[in-house]
Formats: C-alpha cells, sequence, structure tokens
C-alpha cells in the first residue's frame, strides 16, 4: 500500500494547476511569512489555519507554488494509511481499495492545495476513530471535538455538516432501552439540525442536487428524532465532550488574534463576510450534476470506443455513489432485523458530509466528498460479509483506474467527459515561482504576463488585479495596495467601494490588470474598471487579461 501510494504520490505532486485557488493560499501565505496579521493586513472568509500551514510551507520549502504540495502529500498519505489500518482487517484487497479511494477519485482529481482536502482528512480521520475506539473509551467525545473544530476552523460549511452527522451518529450509539417521559433535549437538537438544513438546502440547491444529496441527511434526521432515545443526562454528557475539546481547538487562533488586536476582524470576515459573499455568488446556481450523469449515458449510448464505455459508466456511477450509500445503509443496518442496535459510522456521517458537494455542482466539488460514500458502501458490504463485497470492490477498482488514467491532474477545460488528456509544460523554466507542470495554455498566457508585469514595474511597485487574480502578485512578487485579495470578497458595499476609490484616486498603482468576463465580477468591480478605463492608458491584451498602465504625467 505505501509503495503504491509513493510512486503515486512522486507522480502527480506537482502536476496540475488551478491559478486563481492556487493564487489565493500562495498570495495569504506569502504576505503572512512576511509577517503581516492575517485578517488585519490581509482578510480571507475562511476561519484561516490552512493559511497558517501554507505560510509554514513557504518557510521550510520556499516560496514556490510546489512548496504547497508537501502538506498535501503529506495528508494523502497518511489518510490512505488509516484507511488500510482500518479495513484491512476484512482481507488485504479492500485495504487497498479503501485506501485508494480519497486519493484517485479525490485529491488527483483536483490537485489544488485548498480547504477541501484537509477537511477530508479530517472527516476520514474522524470516522475511522469512531470506528476503531469503543465508545467507553475515556475522552473519545473529546478528542471527536476536537477533530471538528479542526475542520471548522479549515472550512465552516464543511465542519458544521460533519457536526451534524457525528452527533447524529454518537445519538443513535448511546441508546437507552428505557423509556423516558422527560422533554428530550436531543429531539429538540435534532428538529433544529433538520430546520437549518431544510433552510440550507432550499437557498442553494436544485431538483437534481437534492435527489443526489440533499434529501437523505433530511430523512436520517426524521428517522432519527422518531428512534432516538437517550436521557437528557446522556444527551448532555456528550456535548461537554463536544465542547470540550472544540474549545482546546480553537484556543491557538484564539491567542493569535488577541495578541494581534485582530480578533473582531477575524469574526467579521469569517462570520460576517463569508455569508455575504457566498449568498451573492450567483454562478453556484448556474451547473447541474444532472450533465455529468446525462454526458455519461451519452458516451454509452455512443459506444465508439472502450474510452468512452468506461468514462459513460464513470460519469454515471460517481455522482449516484451518495444515493447507493444512503439506501444500502437503511435496507441492511438502520432498517434490518439484525441491526442489533449498531450504526456504522463511516456511511451514516458520509451521507452529511456529501452535501459539500452542493456547494458549486461542477465536477471538481463532486470529487471533494464522493470517496466517503464509496467508502460507506464497501464497509457495509465488507461488515455483512456479503459476497457483493467482491463485486463492489472489482466496480471500485475499476472506477480508481479510469480516475487515474483519464483524469487525474488534468486541467478542467477539456473534453473530461471522454477523458481527453492534456499533455503538460512545465512552468519553472519561464515562472520562477511555479515549478508545477500545467496546462501549455495557462503557460503561454501567463509567461508573458508576468514578463510584461515585470518590465513596467520596480519590485517595490504595487499592481491591481481585478476581480480575481492573486496568482499574479505572487508570481511577479509585486505588493497588493489592499488587504483582500478579490473585489468579489473586499468589497461588499458602497462604503468599501468609496475607499478603494479613495485609495486609486491619492496612491495610483503601476498597473491594473482585469480579467474580462470573470464570473467573480461584480458590480463594483465593473464600477473600479469603467473608472480606469478613463484613466489609465489600455496597454495589450494578453490572453483574457486587459493591461493598463498610469499615464507618465500622473502624480505617483
Amino acid at each position: 500500500m505505501v509503495i503504491i501510494h509513493v510512486l503515486l504520490i512522486s507522480h502527480f505532486y506537482n502536476r496540475f494547476w488551478w491559478p486563481q485557488d492556487s493564487g489565493t493560499f500562495a498570495h495569504i501565505a506569502d504576505r503572512m511569512a512576511e509577517g503581516e496579521v492575517f485578517e488585519k493586513d490581509i482578510v480571507d472568509f475562511h476561519p484561516g489555519y490552512l493559511n497558517f500551514i501554507n505560510a509554514w510551507a513557504f518557510e521550510l520549502f520556499g516560496k514556490d507554488f510546489v512548496s504547497l504540495r508537501f502538506p498535501l502529500m503529506a495528508i494523502t498519505l497518511i489518510q490512505s494509511g488509516l484507511l488500510f489500518l482500518v479495513f484491512v482487517r476484512f482481507q488485504s484487497s479492500f485495504g487497498l481499495i479503501a485506501s485508494l479511494l480519497p486519493t484517485s477519485l479525490g485529491v488527483f482529481q483536483f490537485l489544488d492545495p485548498n480547504h477541501h482536502w484537509y477537511c477530508l482528512f479530517l472527516t476520514i480521520v474522524t470516522v475511522c476513530f469512531l470506528t476503531v475506539v469503543p465508545p467507553k473509551v475515556q475522552g473519545r467525545r473529546f478528542v471527536i471535538g476536537i477533530f471538528l473544530m479542526l475542520t471548522y476552523l479549515f472550512r465552516q460549511l464543511s465542519g458544521i455538516l460533519l457536526a451534524m452527522g457525528v452527533v447524529v451518529y454518537l445519538l443513535l450509539e448511546d441508546q437507552s432501552q428505557e423509556d423516558d417521559d422527560q422533554f428530550s433535549w436531543a429531539r429538540l437538537l435534532i428538529i433544529v439540525m433538520f430546520g437549518a438544513l431544510a433552510f440550507y438546502l432550499n437557498k442553494t440547491t436544485n431538483p437534481i442536487g437534492f435527489i443526489l444529496f440533499g434529501i437523505w441527511p433530511l430523512l436520517i434526521l426524521l428517522w432519527a428524532w422518531l428512534n432516538v432515545r437517550i436521557p437528557n443526562l446522556k444527551f448532555f454528557a456528550i456535548l461537554k465532550g463536544l465542547i470540550g475539546g472544540a474549545v482546546l481547538a480553537i484556543l491557538p487562533i484564539l491567542v493569535y488574534h488577541m495578541i494581534h488586536g485582530s480578533l473582531w476582524a477575524w469574526i467579521e470576515q469569517s462570520g460576517v463576510r463569508a455569508v455575504l459573499v457566498v449568498s451573492k455568488q450567483e454562478f453556484l446556481s448556474t451547473e447541474s450534476y444532472g450533465y455529468l450523469i446525462a454526458s455519461g449515458l451519452l458516451n454509452l449510448f455512443q459506444w465508439k470506443s472502450l474510452a468512452d464505455v468506461l468514462n459513460g459508466f464513470y460519469w454515471v456511477l460517481i455522482p449516484l455513489m451518495s444515493v447507493f450509500n444512503f439506501f444500502l445503509l437503511f435496507r441492511f443496518v438502520l432498517f434490518s432485523p439484525e441491526r442489533k442496535e449498531k450504526v456504522y459510522a463511516i456511511p451514516l456521517i458520509a451521507i452529511f458530509y456529501s452535501i459539500v458537494s452542493l456547494h458549486n455542482q461542477v465536477n471538481s466539488y463532486l470529487f471533494f466528498t464522493i470517496s466517503c460514500a464509496m467508502l460507506g458502501i464497501l464497509w457495509i458490504f465488507c461488515e455483512r460479509n456479503s459476497q457483493a463485497k467482491y463485486l463492489i470492490g472489482f466496480v471500485f477498482s475499476v472506477l480508481c483506474g479510469v480516475g487515474l488514467y483519464f483524469h487525474a491532474g488534468q486541467p478542467l477545460f477539456r473534453d473530461f467527459i471522454k477523458g481527453e488528456r492534456i499533455p503538460f509544460a512545465f512552468a519553472g523554466y519561464a515562472l520562477s515561482r511555479n515549478h508545477l507542470w500545467i496546462d501549455p495554455a495557462d503557460l503561454a498566457v501567463y509567461r508573458p504576463l508576468i514578463r510584461l508585469i515585470e518590465e513596467e514595474t520596480l519590485s517595490t511597485d504595487q499592481i491591481f488585479a481585478v476581480p480575481n487574480n492573486a496568482e499574479l502578485y505572487f508570481l511577479s512578487a509585486r505588493k497588493n495596495p489592499f488587504r483582500f485579495f478579490s473585489t468579489e470578497q473586499g468589497i461588499q458595499s458602497e462604503e468599501d467601494f468609496r475607499a478603494v476609490m479613495e485609495q486609486l484616486k491619492t496612491a495610483p498603482v503601476k498597473l491594473i490588470i482585469e480579467r474580462t468576463n470573470d464570473k467573480r465580477h461584480t458590480v463594483w468591480s465593473k464600477a473600479i474598471m469603467a473608472y480606469v478605463k478613463g484613466h489609465y492608458q489600455f496597454e495589450q491584451k494578453i490572453g483574457r487579461f486587459e493591461i493598463y498602465r498610469i499615464p507618465e504625467n500622473s502624480v505617483q
């Protein structure tokens, strides 16, 4: 297992590049490594633990995009080892398949050092811990509380969804056989979770997403409300343990912000502004996983080649894994006469965590969670010792092979439905801070763009990327004049807009670069560019980037 994963990681770790995402993480980490205070000098609507890891990676390995991959590959190897150890008790082959799922159908499908992979890692650690460690072990809930808060401090929504699944599991796990006529606080909490989740799903998803991911956790909550029988003392004991661990996990970042006087800024950015930004991202509602299923079926009907058939099955089956996981859980666990009050942590929690994929219904978001549902399916068949586990193991092995051969580390803008593979180009010869193998089309744009920035500006000059291209600051080693890296996040009101415009007028920047037709443009960023086009000189266009230079006679 270790050899296979080391070989895979050695091949894929420096392949693929999503400029805007990677640029955001690198830009924030770069400024933090230079001594700027998170949320005080530079803002982000995520709670921040990932940014500290990235800043430390720069300190250890140097300021390069590839440096951010090393912590990511470390947790990838660790989570694979954990899954192997948990599943190997059934058979070594199932341990190997389980270890490959979040790698080949997870990290390698979107090789970007973002929050989701760290949340997936913590989710896998949580379910493995709950599966292996007996309920009566002292401190079990405390440790789980640490995992839940850590997940939240990487990405708020992921932490909340994981916590929902864990709480439901713990309530079902610690059942009482005695009738209790008291008011049930546990059932009240289940009602609150049901209402909150229903509200979120109503605001964020479409019918296809609701059927694939949304309805199943609601049904689990309804079933739990009808079946949970737990005394209030036990319920508060569970909450006490979880809260105690959560407090310990949040202490480091609280102390950091208290020392630097940025506590309120942290709360505002990762709380209030995070909700505002996401609620205004209209492009999130334009995608649907129905496209993947329909395209996969079209591949099968056309039947032109073996690659079409394999990719057809791949895109039909992958989005349905959470549905399969739910029905297997209900059929063979929750409604089974052989249940004996035992509920499986891996498939149950996976149903809640899969809602993460509804945030944006594109193929990359699908892979942030789908391996959890597949692990749940594999666990149910292995635990029941059903002969069907061999068929499931074979199907999952084929899906892993298709994922690795046709899709792992590949650019997003290609015919991924048919598994088209794009050759890579090494960026290190042209971009000093990017020793990755990337899409040649990206290199053809960024090489002349960064060269122009370096020729037109001094290392002490400032540039301004609109609306959301922080990779330009990092690649060119030029300063960002603002605390925010994205106008979409940093400008939420007319007051924010006036402050930005005042700074641009009193302290003009040397170059302003706009990525045209970007989905993250807002009314404010468009107003900024209207001003720029009236007061700056158009330099040239490179790819989708338009470059504007301050006139020579302007006050600097």
